[in-house]
């Protein structure tokens, strides 16, 4: 992917990396076993080395009918942590596998501890079909940063309030751009750029900031696959070329999402993780330094 968003860029690690949250998410059509823990049981022995700490959580939904709104059981989500839980979680749920860090490390450790996952979830659930292959970057800035953020991006992202002369003594407490981009290659790209006051957030799956923010997040995704043949799913069988980066596949000799959605999940996190840091050509040259 070379236009509208430029060449990948190479990784550039950080001493005070601004990244405040780092997703990968496989979604597959719903396994209802999964609510069992019993059937979870094998999966959480074949990455409990890593991932030593099982936490168990009912989400509840909402449905908004006539007589107003109702509660939901949404279900149970497996939540299989490290010692430390704010470094990497994988997530479990009928519908999908994620892995996640509050604390990122690099794009390596990444894609081996996703390779990791995929691998327990192959030999475990046997899924024949992929629906969605996405991963998220969201970077935060805050106090100094914060105060010269027109120096870190430029004022075409920036908008209104990047134009310091126009406010006079005005001050932009919340402006957020939410942008969904269509790429050349069938996959997508969805932006959230922009302020906020204290406590305050745009997704419940992002806690807010205490103080002021500005805040980039990209989620790159795709689920239209070479071979679908319309339906909008992946077979796991076929190889995957949605991502151009090299996988990285296994030296031995296996089958279904080993050899095929694992390598194609890991090629597009190797992919999106260096696109994510090709921003449009507004801030390329600048926010690119929010990633590590």
């Amino acid at each position: 992917m070379t236009a509208p968003f430029g060449s990948s860029v190479q990784e550039v690690p950080l001493s005070k990396s601004p990244l405040v949250n780092v997703i990968a998410q496989v979604r597959f059509p719903a396994v209802m076993k999964i609510e069992d823990s019993a059937f979870v049981a094998n999966f959480q022995e074949a990455i409990r080395k890593d991932y030593p700490i099982l936490r168990p959580e009912r989400q509840l939904g909402a449905l908004i009918g006539p007589g107003g709104v109702q509660p939901q059981d949404a279900g149970t989500v497996w939540r299989f942590e490290t010692k430390d839980p704010d470094a990497w979680q994988v997530t479990l749920a009928p519908t999908f596998v994620s892995l996640s860090a509050k604390r990122y490390t690099n794009r390596n450790d990444l894609l081996a501890r996703l390779t990791v996952v995929l691998r327990a979830l192959e030999g475990w659930l046997h899924p024949n079909v992929c629906d969605r292959i996405g991963v998220r970057y969201v970077d935060r800035v805050t106090g100094e940063q914060l105060a010269r953020i027109t120096t870190l991006v430029r004022p075409e992202i920036l908008g209104v309030a990047g134009d310091e002369a126009a406010l006079d003594r005005a001050e932009v407490v919340h402006a957020l751009s939410d942008t969904l981009f269509r790429l050349d290659d069938s996959s997508q790209l969805r932006g959230r750029w922009g302020r906020l006051p204290g406590g305050v957030t745009y997704d419940p799956g992002i806690e807010p900031a205490r103080e002021p923010s500005w805040v980039l997040d990209l989620d790159h995704s795709s689920t239209r696959f070479s071979g679908c043949r319309g339906t909008g799913r992946y077979p796991i069988t076929r190889p995957a070329r949605r991502f151009p980066c090299p996988p990285r596949r296994s030296s031995g000799s296996t089958s279904g999402l080993t050899t095929s959605v694992r390598s194609s999940v890991v090629s597009a996190v190797a992919s999106s993780s260096a696109r994510s840091s090709s921003i449009p050509p507004l801030c390329r040259s600048r926010t690119r330094r929010f990633h590590s």
